[in-house]
């Protein structure tokens, strides 16, 4: 009886530990998911501040092409 009795408090320790290795794996898949975010939300930002900065470039050269024409 004492043999059941310690089987079945392992078996409830084990099914305790299980959920909570579970819990915890759910978490680290989260936080993984929340950092691959903020990459790609950074990636994005730089993304976009080359592209603008291309534009400003563009921009420049077509200023100094147009002067250069009209001055001629």
């Amino acid at each position: 009886m004492k043999h059941l009795f310690l089987n079945q408090r392992a078996q409830e320790y084990n099914t305790a530990m299980i959920q909570v290795l579970q819990n915890l794996a759910m978490q680290l898949e989260e936080e993984q998911c929340w950092r691959q975010g903020k990459l790609i939300e950074n990636t994005v930002k730089i993304l976009l501040q080359a592209e603008n900065y291309k534009q400003r470039v563009i921009a420049v050269i077509e200023t100094e092409i147009k002067n250069a024409l009209d001055s001629d």
